[in-house]
């Protein structure tokens, strides 16, 4: 927080919500910052995401892929009926609040509490990722715009932020999917420039596949 202040770096919060049942060291963390730092800190802060990737951990996907323990719907809206009790007055009452997760949870209809419950949706997106489905890197552009288009027809008239997104300079091939410098530019202009910048929210991430 003290770095965010100092260069003036807006800043996308987390709760981590994934295996637990209370995120109540979560809420104490949140509202001894703002009592350190005040509006220093506050008028900095341009979203909220209670969870991140929550539901993708208990999706059969992730199950498969030993992604670790996450949460299900009604735990999630419960987490964040928790956070909006605790903020929903004060420095916070009018900053957006939001849930992360994969693409591809939003069409699954039983994540619909979820998309009731909040203010904005944040869309986690690689087509690096996208195994058996052509993932290589002049493909990439077309997975990535049918996988935002499915989750944006999913979630109806909430905000669609790219809250994950990019291509790894190193690391391990993924099928067709080759990390690179110049593919990582390419990715870079393809969904990057030619999608996203100026028109949705975005966060780029994954230089390193680690």
């Amino acid at each position: 927080f003290e770095a965010a202040i100092e260069t003036q770096t807006y800043i996308l919060l987390g709760i981590w919500t994934s295996g637990v049942t209370s995120i109540e060291k979560e809420l104490s963390a949140l509202q001894k910052a703002i009592d350190k730092w005040g509006s220093k800190f506050t008028d900095l802060i341009i979203g909220i995401s209670i969870g991140s990737e929550d539901l993708y951990r208990v999706s059969a996907t992730g199950v498969a892929n030993k992604s670790g323990p996450g949460n299900g719907p009604k735990e999630i809206v419960a987490f964040i009926n928790d956070y909006k009790k605790a903020f929903g007055k004060g420095p916070l009452a009018g900053v957006p609040i939001g849930h992360v997760d994969t693409w591809d949870v939003w069409p699954n209809t039983t994540n619909k509490a979820v998309i009731d419950a909040v203010d904005w949706i944040g869309l986690d997106e690689y087509p690096y990722y996208e195994n058996g489905k052509g993932n290589d890197i002049k493909n990439a552009g077309k997975l990535f715009d049918s996988a935002f288009e499915k989750a944006k027809a999913a979630v109806g008239d909430k905000p669609l932020w790219v809250t994950e997104t990019g291509w790894p300079t190193d690391g391990p091939d993924w099928d067709e999917a080759v990390p690179s410098v110049k593919n990582a530019k390419y990715y870079w202009d393809e969904v990057g420039c030619r999608q996203l910048f100026n028109k949705v929210p975005t966060f780029w991430y994954n230089l390193r596949d680690s």
